[in-house]
């Protein structure tokens, strides 16, 4: 288990969750309550969704895009004209309405999560399904979260036989 390079509050904005995700290229930045326990994870995958249409990220969106019959030249023409805008001008736009929004409004659930006693095969297990780090947490409530654990973390302790997260 490592600490966390940065931890957010439920109270912060969009802004500030997407500068600490970009400025520090981090894949998932944990959100802590007021307690101090964990209140979910915000990360990449959930700034591209907000950043894609909805129709591209929809569950049960669009099946297959058999029907789109443009040519090889007109799809390299969009790339084009979207390469001679500027990548802040695309975020910007799509992130203008919801910027000062609280961070809160966009986490996923309940994230999951591994305790300090979690068998590292189980942990091992867990990262294998998410594809993500993993918040580290106390079992008890509030959940007061204690770290991060990685693919690297344990596989370093399991060379190590380790007994822990």
């Amino acid at each position: 288990m490592t600490p966390a390079e940065v931890t957010l509050r439920e109270s912060d904005s969009v802004t500030r969750a997407v500068h600490e995700l970009v400025s520090r290229r981090l894949l998932i930045v944990p959100v802590l309550n007021e307690a101090g326990g964990l209140g979910g994870l915000f990360g990449v995958h959930r700034l591209v969704e907000l950043l894609l249409p909805g129709a591209a990220t929809a569950r049960d969106g669009i099946p297959d895009l058999s029907f789109v019959h443009d040519s090889l030249e007109d799809f390299r023409a969009k790339m084009r004209e979207l390469a001679e805008q500027l990548l802040g001008d695309l975020v910007q736009r799509r992130l203008r309405d919801i910027k000062d929004h609280p961070i809160i409004q966009y986490l996923h659930g309940e994230p999951v999560v591994v305790h300090p006693s979690t068998p590292l095969m189980e942990v091992l297990l867990l990262l294998f399904h998410t594809h993500s780090t993993l918040p580290v947490v106390e079992e008890q409530e509030p959940r007061r979260f204690l770290g991060i654990v990685s693919y690297w973390n344990v596989l370093d302790a399991l060379s190590k036989r380790g007994s822990g997260p």
